[in-house]
């Protein structure tokens, strides 16, 4: 698995206005494993309590959008996102996105999530709001891990993550609980998740703590429709809600 410092991140700066969104520091870094388990001891009362507040802290990322050209516009989804959308136990797989930079090769979701896409394509059509699918990219001859779906447009374009969910953010997933044995993984919403046994080698390294993104298994003979993306590991496990 590939790994993406910080630093490259931070010098492609129009992904994100500095003055309004959070910076690095907040968000979950790719790879790399909490220095302290007490800056995630909190995290889910955090959460909580902004998921009480009347207005998320990442709305105002919908505004300026450098490709939607017209802030005024409704998403192309059939409704608005909303701060309790991730809380129930069925944890949707979908995302959506926030925004992305002009030359369209850097998108961020609403978990705060940073993707770099393929150089050789464009996002100029996408807009603020579209329905983001994350699914994996089983091409052995390309570099990214991944595939960015605008289940909005009908696009797919590969990329990879290169900055993980802001960390106290109200979007934003983690493992609180396992059975190794029986396969079994549980998120702090309550989800629980059978693993593919067959992927037991990489659910072994997984910890308590560490930050999850949850996209789609697009394979058709599987019944694990769900990929569980360990975003400290950089590295996926395929399973199915329960």
């Amino acid at each position: 698995m590939k790994k993406f410092t910080i630093a490259y991140f931070l010098s492609l700066s129009n992904l994100c206005m500095a003055e309004q969104s959070p910076s690095a520091s907040d968000h979950t870094l790719v790879a790399v494993r909490p220095t302290t388990e007490e800056d995630r001891i909190k995290m889910k009362q955090t959460a909580e309590e902004m998921l009480e507040e009347e207005s998320p802290s990442f709305s105002h990322t919908t505004q300026n959008h450098p490709l939607s050209k017209a802030s005024h516009k409704k998403p192309r989804v059939k409704s608005s996102p909303n701060p309790f959308w991730y809380t129930h136990a069925t944890t949707p797989k979908k995302h959506w996105l926030v925004q992305a930079n002009a030359e369209g090769t850097l998108i961020e979701l609403e978990d705060g999530s940073g993707w770099k896409l393929s150089q050789n394509h464009r996002v100029r059509n996408w807009q603020a709001g579209d329905s983001i699918s994350i699914t994996a990219n089983h091409n052995i001859f390309s570099e990214y891990n991944y595939y960015v779906v605008n289940d909005s447009t009908g696009d797919y374009v590969a990329a990879d993550l290169i900055l993980g969910p802001i960390a106290n953010g109200p979007h934003t997933h983690w493992m609180i609980g396992c059975d190794r044995a029986n396969h079994h993984l549980y998120l702090e919403n309550g989800s629980g998740w059978t693993i593919n046994s067959s992927d037991d080698f990489i659910f072994d390294q997984w910890e308590i703590n560490d930050t999850i993104i949850i996209g789609k298994n697009d394979s058709w003979f599987s019944s694990f429709d769900t990929l569980l993306i360990n975003v400290n590991m950089n590295n996926s496990i395929r399973a199915r809600s329960y």
